[in-house]
């Protein structure tokens, strides 16, 4: 039997499919069975071509054992070229992100590869679609797609999502209040909501600057304002008129009398 060339193979990635033809079936060439090394190894049929899966990066060759129409095999199987696998590069976008009034952009990904290249998507609110570890500064929640490719053309993704959470919170100093000498206080604000701070100005003739609902005793009229911060580090004002009408009535016995 003759010495058959097989068909040259490019190199693929971890993921593809790779085929590999053996010579033409004809009268001489009656069937071909495919095997992983030169002598022995493993037995991987007789279809042609012959797809193999790559499940490691690495340098393959496989060989074709070729029996003719008389059922006389060559002792020699003809060998393909060396079939180069090139490993997945890694792809990590990093953590899920919160930004909020305080924290209002993050950095997302992981430290560059040499080689590789990075493609972000969408490239709204990103510095740079391209670094690999570029700021995000979101305004509305998005999940971006990262996608590596490496030097040998194989392409790896993953995903990361950023929530944005800058709502302000409510901020409600009252309705307007006048204090009189039968009504020398009030209590201004609303009741408070859990992880909200509080913060009066002025804070004079207050019971207290940092709560939502202090007692006002004020002597003079007064515009009060309330900034209200919350869990996420967003804030909201609100004001509220405190009018004192203390002023005295006027009395007037008349004059003497004898």
């Amino acid at each position: 039997l003759n010495c058959y060339s097989l068909d040259n193979v490019a190199g693929s990635c971890t993921v593809d499919i790779t085929n590999f033809s053996a010579p033409t079936q004809t009268a001489s060439v009656q069937s071909v069975t495919w095997f992983n090394a030169p002598s022995g190894g493993t037995n991987l049929g007789n279809t042609n071509p012959l797809t193999v899966v790559p499940t490691t990066a690495g340098s393959f060759t496989y060989y074709a054992a070729v029996t003719n129409a008389l059922g006389c095999s060559n002792p020699l199987r003809v060998a393909t070229n060396a079939v180069t696998v090139s490993s997945l590069p890694v792809a990590n976008a990093g953590v899920d992100k919160t930004l909020t009034c305080t924290t209002p952009s993050a950095t997302l990904g992981t430290a560059a590869v040499g080689g590789n290249t990075y493609s972000w998507n969408p490239a709204t609110g990103l510095s740079s679609a391209s670094s690999a570890t570029p700021t995000c500064s979101a305004t509305v929640t998005t999940t971006y797609t990262l996608t590596v490719t490496n030097a040998s053309g194989c392409v790896a993704t993953d995903v990361v999502t950023v929530t944005v959470n800058k709502t302000a919170p409510t901020a409600n100093a009252g309705s307007a209040v006048t204090l009189t000498c039968t009504s020398p206080s009030a209590t201004l604000g609303t009741a408070a909501i859990g992880g909200n701070t509080y913060l009066w100005s002025p804070a004079s003739a207050l019971s207290a600057s940092n709560v939502a609902q202090p007692t006002c005793s004020a002597n003079a009229t007064t515009t009060y304002t309330v900034t209200v911060t919350g869990s996420n580090g967003c804030t909201a004002t609100s004001s509220v008129l405190v009018t004192v009408n203390k002023s005295a009535p006027t009395a007037n016995a008349g004059s003497a009398v004898i």
